[in-house]
């Protein structure tokens, strides 16, 4: 597969999205499947993948896309890029003057 360039990042022009591994296309598949499904992708050339700590949070818990794509991804890791994304709740964010260490939380756990 070609890559392309996203600021000093190559990656492949397909990304693969993964939140449908923990919530929101009707029934979530096993982690083996997810994990098997992942795995295929970057066999076939895919290097980028999306993730956001949110993703399963109804279902599972905080972080568990994140995490089930980390498994996956264990023996390659050196050779994909993850992007992943964060929600400030109203309560971290209301009066704050400084948002760095709300946004710190978030990073650190991701």
């Amino acid at each position: 597969m070609k890559t392309r360039k996203i600021g000093n990042l190559e990656v492949s022009p397909i990304g693969m999205g993964c939140m449908g591994f923990s919530h929101g296309y009707g029934s979530v598949p096993d982690e083996s499947y997810a994990i098997e499904a992942i795995r295929k992708a970057y066999g076939l050339g895919c290097t980028f993948f999306d993730t956001a700590e949110v993703y399963g949070k109804e279902m599972f818990y905080t972080g568990h896309n994140e995490q089930l794509l980390g498994k996956a991804v264990e023996p390659f890791r050196d050779k994909v890029i993850l992007a992943t994304k964060f929600h400030l709740g109203a309560e971290e964010a209301e009066g704050a003057a400084d948002l760095y260490n709300p946004i710190r939380r978030h990073l650190d756990a991701s």
